[in-house]
């Protein structure tokens, strides 16, 4: 599949079907994320895959959006380094190469954001320089033809020269 129909067809997945994600595919996806070109090379991020059940389902309880997570094949938690001026957008760069890579090789996704970080900073060991930036569930799509939702008419997010002139 070409860069832009991954795009076109990418969704967010909650319901994640039981067969596992070779490891050779999760390597890929985190390749992806090492890969991303950053602000200065920083590369202000740090990734903790997490296959372990008793993790995931203590991931999805420290957050009030992601039950779903307890039923992920996988979950790839991304930190970020609290000192680099760009981490937000290094990383979301990093996530994003992620997240398609996962989707061209028939691996579902959801990015989830709001967690307690007293309970992940605590399960996950990691050191007090580094933040949780996000965390996204990863596995096949229980329906895998489900389609994804309707995006906004492009006049509606896209113009021309000067807000609001249109581009067609």
């Amino acid at each position: 599949m070409n860069v832009f129909d991954n795009i076109k067809d990418a969704r967010v997945v909650r319901d994640y079907s039981t067969t596992d994600v070779s490891i050779e595919k999760i390597k890929n996806i985190l390749e992806a994320g090492r890969l991303t070109p950053s602000s200065m090379n920083t590369q202000p991020w740090h990734f903790i895959l997490v296959k372990d059940k008793n993790k995931l389902q203590k991931l999805a309880d420290s957050t009030s959006t992601g039950q779903h997570i307890a039923q992920s094949n996988f979950a790839i938690i991304v930190l970020t380094d609290l000192n680099s001026n760009l981490n937000w957008a290094d990383c979301g760069r990093a996530v994003q190469n992620m997240v398609l890579t996962a989707w061209n090789l028939g691996v579902g996704h959801c990015w989830i954001c709001n967690f307690d970080e007293k309970v992940t900073r605590k399960l996950l060991d990691y050191p007090e320089n580094l933040g949780l930036l996000c965390l996204i569930s990863m596995g096949y799509p229980k329906n895998p033809t489900k389609p994804g939702k309707k995006r906004k008419n492009h006049d509606l997010v896209i113009s021309t020269e000067t807000y609001g002139k249109s581009l067609s």
